[in-house]
């Protein structure tokens, strides 16, 4: 990662873009601009590879300015995942022989995948009913999408536990879908997190929970939900035992007598 200091350099210069990957050593820049209306923010961004001067990428960004920090880490977020897809993808093109390159549909069903992340996101009984239906949307562009199985999977689980839905019709479709995402792609973090809340608060194995939390974090050591529900569950099992603890001194103390 380039450091902020050297990247700022560049700030008001008008070197061509090859230069600058020059100097920096990088193969990509991300450009932006923001202009700010009464409430308003409007930000575009777009990625330029270095040797050709080729955009690679770029989307606008309109929102309300409610929050500017909660906008910058919202909006960084959004433009880091849309890369990092478009990046990865780009590189299994390469790699993988025979691998097809990614369809009009593939795209869509991404943005319905955020779409329903950022529904999933706000925790509202509202947000899960529009974030299901954005996910399963997802799945309808593309049969074979892993991300948006594994987010299906998260928001059935969370229903359950908000008692937005029965447990008994959720819980069996949240297990469905977190196994058809690990199908698919047994090496995506979110689908082992999403098997593991089920482990955990249903199912109440805590072994196969903490084993599908560790490669989740294993496989991702970013992906945050995986590393606040291992926490959740640790913390579950030191209270049980210390309630176990409790109850076996209280016993023992009634048997003294």
């Amino acid at each position: 990662m380039i450091a902020r200091t050297s990247v700022m350099h560049y700030k008001h210069t008008q070197q061509p873009i090859q230069q600058i990957g020059r100097d920096l050593g990088v193969e990509y820049v991300l450009e932006g601009s923001v202009r700010r209306e009464t409430g308003k923010v409007r930000i575009n961004a777009q990625l330029v590879r270095t040797k050709d001067e080729m955009r690679l990428w770029s989307r606008q960004y309109d929102r309300d300015l409610s929050s500017l920090l909660a906008l910058q880490g919202e909006i960084a977020q959004e433009i880091s995942d849309e890369i990092g897809l478009m990046l990865d993808e780009g590189r299994n093109r390469t790699a993988g022989e025979g691998k097809r390159a990614a369809s009009p549909s593939s795209y869509e069903a991404y943005d319905l995948y955020l779409q329903g992340r950022y529904f999933w996101n706000k925790r509202t009984p509202a947000g899960f009913h529009q974030a299901a239906e954005y996910f399963q949307q997802a799945i309808a562009k593309e049969s074979n999408y892993a991300r948006a199985y594994a987010g299906l999977a998260d928001t059935f689980a969370l229903m359950s536990s908000w008692f937005l839905a029965p447990q008994h019709e959720v819980i069996p479709k949240a297990r469905t879908a977190a196994l058809k995402a690990l199908q698919l792609d047994d090496g995506l973090a979110e689908a082992h997190t999403s098997l593991a809340v089920i482990a955990q608060n249903y199912d109440y194995d805590w072994q196969t929970a903490e084993k599908e939390y560790r490669r989740a974090i294993q496989l991702d050591p970013g992906y945050a939900t995986a590393h606040q529900w291992y926490a959740e569950c640790l913390s579950f099992q030191d209270a049980l035992m210390r309630h176990s603890r409790r109850a076996s001194e209280r016993v023992n103390l009634i048997r003294s007598r």
